[in-house]
């Protein structure tokens, strides 16, 4: 594990773009490694919550096969993808639901974030 790794996360990797039940157990263990590492992290580890305690074990457990600068920079790229496509996908679905109700200015602002976000 590299604690100097945390902090090139917690800059290039906002919480928001991380699924919701990953994200408090993302920045307690960014926060924790930064300030003493993994043995604060292994020391502080039980007093997570259950399921964020969980969630980082199976981290640990499987780390990336690399874990430089380059692997770690394509992962966070990967996060990314996925969150910009969750985000895309839920436009999609309030849109839809927009144009059921005959919502037509929801349905017009909810096609214009659409659009921006399809932009590169």
């Amino acid at each position: 594990m590299r604690p100097e790794a945390a902090g090139r996360v917690k800059g290039g990797l906002p919480p928001e773009d991380l699924e919701e039940d990953d994200r408090a157990a993302f920045v307690r263990m960014v926060t924790t490694l930064e300030a003493g590492g993994p043995a604060a992290l292994a020391a502080e580890l039980t007093g997570f919550p259950d399921e964020e305690e969980q969630l980082v074990r199976r981290a640990w457990a499987s780390p990336p096969p690399r874990l430089d600068d380059e692997e770690v920079d394509e992962l966070m790229r990967q996060i990314r993808r996925s969150a910009a496509k969750r985000r895309r996908l839920a436009i999609i679905r309030h849109l839809r639901d927009a144009e059921r109700s005959g919502d037509v200015a929801t349905a017009a602002a909810l096609a214009a974030e659409l659009q921006a976000t399809e932009r590169p």
